[in-house]
C-alpha cells in the first residue's frame, strides 16, 4: 500500500473529495480526484483504488488504509456523503471523464467494511444525476431518510414543479432540485418547499446542526458569477417539508466573508446551545480565498479566525472538527488545491491539525497548528493522551441526550405547511374559476358566431327561392303564348279545310246531275271536255289538302307533345319549388335546434354563475309540500380519517313509501327518519333547505367538509318525488380528524335552515357526534376502503381493495381530469410512470416529452389524458395504476386528488347515474 502514502502512515494528497466524521471520534476519507486514478467510466485500475478507504483517529494521528468488499459506487469525485451510526453513504458524484454524472446511492458498513448498492444510476429517474450538490440525513418515527439538494449534472430527465432548472453554456445543468430517500422502503418522493430556498446552485457547503436543522453557505449560482453566494441558509426540515430562511449581509456589518464555492466547512456543537458554522479556503471570481471564519447560526455573526496560510489557502479540500472539551475543538483540513491548475496540496500540508479555543464570553482564538510530520511524534501522542482524559470527563458531564429542544420549530413548521396548503388549494380554485370564465367566453363567442351566420343563411334561401319562382313564371308565360298561338293556327286549318270540302262535295253533284244523253251530241264535247280538266284538277287539289290535313295534324300532334313536355317542366318546377321550400323549413328547424342551443348555453351560463340555482317552480301552488327528511352516518373510508353524514328529503306521500323502497338510489342514504317539515314560504323566489352553520376552521382537531353543495330546493323534492329527476334530494358533509391533534369526542351542531316545523318557522339543529374510537371499532364493508389503523403522525392513505369495474372508472377519470390536469404532476414524470405501467408505449412517450414536437405542454398533456381515459375505459384496472402514480407524486395537490378518486369511486357504487 505504499502507493496510498507520501510516508508512512499518512494521507495522499487528494481534491474534490469529502472527509466523514464516525461516532465523533474517527474520520473516513474515500476517492476524490488524486494521481493514479484514473478519469474513466470504470476499470480494473479504478475499481482497485476506489476500494480501500482510509481511516483517521484523532488518538493515534494516523491514517490507516482499510481494504473494503463490494462494489464501490462510480461517482468518486464531488459526491454527496453523510453518516448514520457505524453506516456511511454516497450519492450521485463524476466519474471524470467528459460529463458523466450519477444519482446512484450506495452503502458503506465501516465495521464489516462491505458496499452495498441501494440504488443504482437510472437516467429516467426523476432524479436529477447530478454533483457538487449536498446531502444531509435525518430520522423520522424511527425511519432514517436522506435529503439530497441542488448540485451540478446531467439534463434531468423530469423538471420537477416547484424547482428550477438553468442550462449553463457548457452543457451543464444546475437545480435547486430537493431529492428524499426513504432508507427503510427504498422510495423517493419530493418534499415541499416553504421560504426563499436557493436558487440553482453548485459547490456550496450544507451541514446538519440538529435532526431537523442544517444550514447553507456559498455556491456558484450564476454562470460562475457567484450572485448572492455570501448568504447564509437555515433550513428547517420535516417528512414532507423544508422550510427555508435566508440571512443576508446587514449593510452596518463588515465582519462577513465573500462569495465563494469549492470551499470546505464542518458543524461545532459543544455542551452550550449555541451551535457554531467553521468554513475556510474556496474560490470567488478572481483568486484563492485564504481566510477561515466561524457563524454563531444563533446570533448571526461571523468572526473571523487568524490561521495559518496553509491551513487556509486552499480549495477542493474537506474540513471536519474533533471536539475536545467544552472550550476546545480540534479543526482538521485535508486536501485541496493550492492554485486554480488544480495542483494538490502536498506533504507535509495535506493534512493539518489546528486549536480553536473559546473562553466563557464566547470569543474563539487560534492554538496550535500541526502538520502531518507533527501528528508523528512523541510529543503528540502525549499531549494527546492528556486531552483524551480531558473529553472524556467532558462526555460524561456534558453530552447527554436532550429532548423537546425542536417543539417549537415544529409547530412553526406545521403552520407554515397549512398555510401554504391553504395558498395552493386558492390557487388550483382560481385556476378554476379562470377556466370556466374562458369556457363561457368561448360558448358566447361560438353563440354569436351561430347568429350571425343564420340570418345570411336565411337570406341566401331567400334569394334562391325568389329567382327560382320568377324563372318558372316567365317559362309558363311563354308556353301558355306558344300553345295559343298552336290552337288558332289549328283551328284555322280546320275551318280552311271544311271550306274545300263543302266545295269538293258541291262540284261533284253538280257533275252527276249532266244529262248523259247530252254528253253525247256532238255540241257539248268541247264543253265536257273542259269539266273533265277542271275535276282532274280538283282531285289534286283534294289530294294536296289532304296531304296538307296529314301534316297539320302531324304538327299538331308534335305540339302535343311540346305541351306535355312543358307540363312536365312545370310539374318538375313545382317539385324544386317544394324543395325549396322543405330547404326552407329546415332550415327554420335549424334556427329553431340554434335557439334550443343558445337557451341550453344560456342555462349552463348561469348554473355556473351561480351554483345554488335550482330549476323552476313546477308548482304554482301557494302552500309548501309537506317532507321528510332522514340522516345517516356512513362508514369511514379509511379508517379513522373521514366519516361521511348524509341527509336526504322525500315528499311525505304515501307514494314516496313506494319510490323508496324500489329505487337502489335513495336507498343507501335513507337512515333515521327525524321529523315531517314544510319549506318556509318565499315569495320572490324558489324555497330551499340549507344547512349552515359550518365550521370555518377545525374544531378540536376535526375538519367539516362540504362534499356537494348544502342546498335542497322544494322543486327538486317534488320532481323526484313525482319521477322526473332521477338523482336524490341528498346533502353530504364529510367529518374528518387531524393527524396530530383531534380530540377522541367531538360533537358540533349544523343549522338546517329554510323548513319550519308544525306552525313555527325556526332553525333545526342537525347534531354531529363523532368518536374515534367508535370509527377504529366499526367494521368496513367490504366494497369501502380498507381500514388501517393509522400512526398519530403519518397519515394512512385509503386503499381500493375491490376491482374497479370499467364503466365506474371512467365516469370517475371524466370528471377528475380537470382535477388530474392542474394537480402539478410533471408531464415527463407522467409519461415515464405511464410506460412502465404499460400504459402507453415508447413511441407514445417520446411523442408526449418531446418538445420540438410543435405542440405545447398542455397540447401534449392533453393527449396523455386522452389516452388514459379509453385506456381506463377499457380496463379498470388502469384506474388502480393512475391511483399509484399519484401516491407516487406524493405532493399536496395530488394526495387531495387521490382521495377524491377514491370517495368517487365508492359513491359511484351507490348513486348510479340515470341513462
Amino acid at each position: 500500500m505504499a502507493w496510498l502514502f507520501g510516508s508512512k502512515n499518512q494521507l495522499k494528497g487528494r481534491a474534490f473529495h469529502r472527509t466523514v466524521s464516525v461516532r465523533g471520534d474517527s474520520l473516513y476519507v474515500w476517492a476524490g480526484d488524486q494521481d493514479g486514478l484514473p478519469g474513466v467510466h470504470d476499470s480494473e485500475e479504478k475499481r482497485r483504488i476506489t476500494s480501500n478507504i482510509q481511516h483517521f483517529t484523532p488518538s493515534s494521528g494516523q491514517w490507516i488504509t482499510r481494504a473494503t468488499t463490494g462494489i464501490p459506487p462510480l461517482g468518486v469525485r464531488l459526491y454527496s456523503c453523510t453518516a448514520i451510526n457505524d453506516q456511511l453513504y454516497y450519492f450521485g458524484g463524476r466519474c471524470g471523464h467528459d460529463f458523466c454524472f450519477h444519482n446512484s446511492i450506495t452503502q458503506l458498513d465501516t465495521v464489516s467494511l462491505q458496499w452495498r448498492e441501494l440504488e443504482p444510476t437510472d437516467a429516467t429517474r426523476p432524479v436529477m444525476r447530478r454533483s457538487d450538490g449536498g446531502m444531509i440525513s435525518f430520522e423520522h418515527d424511527g425511519v432514517h431518510h436522506l435529503l439530497m439538494i441542488g448540485g451540478a449534472g446531467s439534463k434531468p430527465a423530469v423538471q420537477l414543479p416547484h424547482h428550477e432548472y438553468i442550462k449553463f453554456p457548457d452543457g451543464t445543468w444546475f437545480t435547486n432540485e430537493h431529492s428524499m430517500y426513504n432508507l427503510s422502503s427504498r422510495k423517493w418522493n419530493n418534499p415541499s418547499i416553504i421560504g426563499q430556498c436557493i436558487p440553482p446552485a453548485a459547490s456550496f457547503i450544507i451541514e446538519k446542526i440538529n435532526n431537523t436543522r442544517a444550514v447553507l453557505f456559498g455556491g456558484v449560482r450564476d454562470d460562475a458569477k457567484n450572485t448572492d453566494a455570501n448568504n447564509i441558509y437555515i433550513l428547517e426540515i420535516s417528512i414532507s417539508t423544508v422550510f427555508w430562511q435566508c440571512i443576508k449581509k446587514p449593510e452596518a456589518i463588515d465582519q462577513w466573508p465573500v462569495g465563494r464555492w469549492v470551499h470546505a466547512g464542518a458543524i461545532i456543537i459543544t455542551g452550550s446551545d449555541c451551535p457554531m458554522l467553521v468554513i475556510s479556503g474556496g474560490l470567488d471570481k478572481n483568486d484563492i480565498l485564504d481566510d477561515c471564519w466561524i457563524f454563531n447560526i444563533t446570533q448571526h455573526s461571523w468572526i473571523k479566525l487568524d490561521v495559518p496560510h496553509s491551513v487556509s489557502k486552499r480549495w477542493a479540500h474537506s474540513l471536519s472538527v474533533f471536539i475536545v472539551s467544552p472550550h476546545c475543538v480540534w479543526m482538521i483540513t485535508a486536501g485541496g488545491c493550492v492554485d486554480k491548475r488544480q495542483v494538490l496540496v502536498t506533504n507535509p500540508n495535506i493534512v493539518m491539525i489546528t486549536e480553536l479555543v473559546t473562553n466563557s464570553k464566547g470569543e474563539w482564538t487560534v492554538g496550535d497548528t500541526l502538520d502531518t510530520n507533527g501528528m508523528n511524534n512523541e510529543e503528540y501522542k502525549k499531549y494527546q493522551q492528556q486531552l483524551q482524559t480531558v473529553r472524556r470527563i467532558w462526555l460524561e458531564e456534558y453530552q447527554k441526550p436532550r429532548k423537546g429542544d425542536t417543539a417549537d420549530i415544529e409547530q412553526t413548521v406545521q403552520a407554515l405547511i397549512n398555510l401554504e396548503e391553504k395558498e395552493r388549494e386558492a390557487q388550483v380554485a382560481h385556476r378554476k374559476l379562470e377556466q370556466k370564465e374562458r369556457e363561457e367566453a368561448e360558448k358566447e363567442q361560438e353563440i354569436r358566431r351561430y347568429c350571425h351566420q343564420l340570418p345570411e343563411k336565411d337570406r341566401e334561401h331567400q334569394v334562391i327561392l325568389q329567382e327560382k319562382d320568377r324563372e318558372l313564371q316567365e317559362t309558363l308565360q311563354q308556353k301558355d303564348i306558344v300553345i295559343l298561338e298552336k290552337d288558332r293556327e289549328l283551328h284555322v286549318r280546320q275551318s280552311q279545310e271544311a271550306v274545300r270540302r263543302y266545295q269538293q262535295q258541291a262540284l261533284t253533284d253538280n257533275h252527276w246531275v249532266i244529262n248523259k244523253d247530252e254528253v253525247t251530241s256532238n255540241s257539248s264535247r268541247h264543253e265536257w271536255k273542259n269539266i273533265t280538266e277542271e275535276i282532274e284538277k280538283l282531285k289534286a287539289n283534294i289530294t294536296m289538302l289532304t296531304e296538307e290535313k296529314s301534316q297539320l295534324e302531324e304538327k299538331n300532334e308534335n305540339s302535343t307533345e311540346e305541351n306535355e313536355k312543358l307540363k312536365a317542366k312545370v310539374v318538375d318546377s313545382e317539385t324544386y319549388i317544394a324543395t325549396l321550400t322543405e330547404e326552407k323549413t329546415l332550415t327554420n328547424e335549424e334556427n329553431e335546434k340554434l335557439n334550443i342551443v343558445i337557451a341550453k348555453l344560456t342555462k349552463e351560463k348561469l348554473q355556473l354563475k351561480e351554483e345554488l340555482q335550482s330549476m323552476k317552480d313546477i308548482s304554482t301552488d301557494t302552500k309548501s309540500i309537506q317532507c321528510d327528511y332522514w340522516t345517516k352516518a356512513e362508514l369511514p373510508f379509511d379508517g379513522m380519517v373521514t366519516l361521511v353524514m348524509i341527509l336526504a328529503v322525500l315528499q311525505d306521500l304515501p307514494s314516496s313509501k313506494e319510490l323508496f323502497q324500489g329505487d337502489s338510489a335513495i336507498q343507501p342514504l335513507l337512515g333515521k327518519l327525524q321529523t315531517t317539515f314544510r319549506f318556509t314560504f318565499s315569495k320572490d323566489k324558489e324555497r330551499h333547505l340549507k344547512v349552515t352553520n359550518f365550521p370555518p376552521k377545525n374544531i378540536k382537531g376535526w375538519r367539516f367538509t362540504q362534499c356537494n353543495p348544502p342546498v335542497i330546493s322544494e322543486s327538486h323534492v317534488a320532481e323526484y318525488s313525482a319521477g322526473k329527476s332521477a338523482e336524490p334530494p341528498y346533502i353530504q358533509v364529510s367529518v374528518q380528524p387531524d393527524e396530530t391533534g383531534a380530540t377522541n369526542k367531538m360533537s358540533h351542531a349544523l343549522s338546517i335552515d329554510g323548513i319550519k316545523i308544525s306552525s313555527d318557522a325556526s332553525t333545526v339543529q342537525w347534531n354531529i357526534e363523532v368518536s374515534k374510537n367508535e370509527l377504529l371499532s366499526t367494521t368496513p364493508l367490504p366494497i369501502v376502503p380498507s381500514v388501517v389503523t393509522a400512526t398519530s403522525t403519518e397519515r394512512v392513505r385509503p386503499e381500493i381493495i375491490a376491482p374497479v369495474a370499467p364503466e365506474v372508472a371512467y365516469r370517475v377519470m371524466s370528471e377528475c381530469i380537470s382535477a388530474f390536469k392542474h394537480c402539478g404532476i410533471d408531464l415527463h414524470f407522467l409519461a415515464v410512470k405511464l410506460l412502465e405501467k404499460k400504459i402507453i408505449n415508447k413511441r407514445q412517450k417520446k411523442k408526449a416529452t418531446d418538445e420540438h414536437s410543435g405542440c405545447t405542454t398542455d397540447q401534449r398533456m392533453d393527449q396523455l389524458l386522452d389516452i388514459i381515459k379509453d385506456s381506463v375505459q377499457q380496463e379498470g384496472k388502469v384506474f388502480e395504476y393512475i391511483l399509484e402514480i399519484l401516491k407516487d407524486e406524493d405532493t399536496i395537490l395530488a394526495n387531495k386528488l387521490y382521495d377524491d378518486m377514491i370517495i368517487t369511486d365508492f359513491l359511484s357504487l351507490f348513486f348510479k347515474p340515470s341513462k
